[in-house]
């Protein structure tokens, strides 16, 4: 008993150590993001400056064009960057904010709106839900379309239905996401989203079918005690899976958020200090790869890492 007792004891201790570790990561990280706001508030602070510095004569010498003329004259000077603007007879910029989105989420966002669009157009259905009560293909077409067999006609684009209940990668599914690829480049070329490789298109749609594919098993009703479960078990365990999965995916991105706009203000200061010459820049960098790794746990399971 005694052993047992102080296995258990080490195996407390050894969890404490661990949150313990967690928690100073975590302190450590915290302290240094606010630092670094205020070395990147700086740092806007003297590209600002030397900014204004740099063109003020070239402004006061152009005094008779227009702002718009000036600012056409800077973008051809490769200056666009830094959207000058006249006021007031003096020069001043903005520079870009590190929280503005980039173009390339929203374009994500676009394709994933298109792949939604192309299954309900396919499918009627408005949410993967509503795949629970989806009716997969008949049996024997899919055996003998999966056989082969010429004569088999395999799935119908304008009647479409999944091999739902069987392997996902059959042939059958295969015909069928390709009728879906047909239709989401169609539909790309009408909302003039740029070009992407096949293979991501395919995998948008792979992964929209794994999800209602997931909501049609959980709607079926499973054993208990060589008893099928009573309906009401069904309906709880479709609305308790989706809970569960909104709750991961926020605090996935609640992490994956926090520490991009670390990284994005840790890369700021390390140009400064490159500029400056600074001493300490090889604390900087190991601390950038420390918020990259963090950045790539955060991506790969939800919560604290």
């Amino acid at each position: 008993m005694k052993l047992q007792e102080r296995l258990h004891k080490m195996e407390r201790e050894k969890g404490k150590d661990k949150e313990k570790m967690y928690n100073q990561v975590e302190e450590f990280v915290r302290i240094s993001a606010q630092h670094l706001e205020a070395e990147k508030t700086a740092y806007q602070e003297e590209l600002q400056r030397a900014f204004e510095a740099r063109f003020s004569s070239r402004v006061q010498k152009q005094g008779e064009q227009s702002s718009q003329q000036v600012e056409a004259r800077l973008i051809e000077l490769g200056e666009a960057n830094y959207s000058p603007s006249l006021s007031n007879g003096s020069l001043t910029s903005q520079i870009p904010s590190s929280r503005e989105p980039s173009g390339v989420d929203n374009d994500e966002d676009d394709k994933i709106g298109l792949v939604q669009r192309v299954f309900k157009s396919k499918f009627t259905v408005d949410k993967d839900k509503d795949f629970a009560v989806h009716e997969p293909a008949a049996t024997k077409d899919i055996i003998t379309f999966n056989q082969g067999d010429g004569n088999a006609s395999g799935p119908d684009g304008e009647d479409l239905h999944f091999d739902i209940k069987g392997n996902k990668n059959s042939e059958w599914n295969n015909k069928v996401i390709r009728i879906l690829f047909k239709d989401l480049k169609e539909e790309r070329v009408e909302w003039c989203l740029p070009d992407v490789p096949k293979s991501y298109l395919i995998d948008l749609i792979n992964v929209k079918f794994n999800r209602v594919r997931t909501y049609w098993k959980l709607a079926q009703r499973q054993t208990k005690s060589d008893e099928l479960k009573t309906w009401e078990e069904v309906e709880n365990r479709l609305i308790k899976k989706p809970d569960e999965r909104l709750s991961n995916t926020r605090k996935q991105e609640q992490w994956c958020n926090k520490f991009k706009r670390r990284q994005r203000t840790l890369t700021a200061v390390i140009e400064v200090k490159k500029h400056n010459g600074a001493p300490d820049i090889a604390v900087w960098k190991w601390l950038e790869e420390l918020v990259n790794h963090l950045l790539e746990l955060s991506r790969s399971k939800p919560g604290p890492c």
